[in-house]
């Protein structure tokens, strides 16, 4: 039997570990063009955006004068917004 804190202390390494793989992941597409299903309008950052998700489930948000709700538009991967969203500039 393995102690609890022993447990404990190996989940919370496990999950940083993650955590740190699905960010340098993400990372990985910046700069890169992907079609993006956007879901949803929402405020980010005090603006308004677009937000949905690439085919590799990376969460994106745009700024659109146009809606692009519920559409797939192309575009650049751009830096981190936020804790797992990123910026899109469509084309």
């Amino acid at each position: 039997q393995i102690p609890e804190e022993i447990k404990a202390r190996r989940s919370a390494e496990l999950i940083e570990t993650g955590k740190l793989m699905s960010d340098e992941y993400r990372k990985s597409w910046i700069g890169q063009k992907r079609p993006v299903l956007f879901e949803e309008e929402t405020i980010l950052t005090g603006r308004s955006c677009f937000v949905g998700y690439t085919p590799e489930y990376i969460k994106v948000a745009a700024r659109s004068e146009e809606s692009v709700a519920n559409c797939i538009a192309d575009g650049i991967i751009g830096e981190k917004l936020q804790e797992q969203i990123y910026g899109f500039c469509l084309l």
